[in-house]
């Protein structure tokens, strides 16, 4: 399979190369997944 010249100039979207950064550590707690219609209780 061969790829395009324009295929090479396609860089990551900030969110991918976040997350390929954050696989480098096995810390890492994700804090993006979430209910938005939700609201936050108080308490937090």
């Amino acid at each position: 399979m061969e790829l395009s010249e324009l295929s090479w100039s396609i860089r990551g979207t900030l969110g991918r190369k976040l997350l390929e950064k954050a696989q480098q550590y096995d810390d890492v707690v994700d804090f993006t997944h979430g209910d938005p219609d939700i609201p936050t209780p108080d308490g937090i």
